[in-house]
């Protein structure tokens, strides 16, 4: 089972600093966790709430 978590690393990004601490939740919880770029469903659901047109 896959976990999408809605976070990246890299400079620009803000959830940067929580790559480690939820990636090892997800592990801890049986889950495989996928961050930007690979996490299409989490980065899709989130700009569905997110953005504004």
């Amino acid at each position: 089972m896959e976990g999408h978590i809605d976070i990246g690393i890299g400079k620009r990004n803000k959830t940067s600093e929580f790559v480690k601490e939820m990636v090892a939740r997800m592990e801890s919880m049986g889950v495989e966790p996928k961050i930007k770029p690979d996490a299409f469903v989490a980065s899709s659901y989130a700009n569905r709430y997110t953005k504004q047109e």
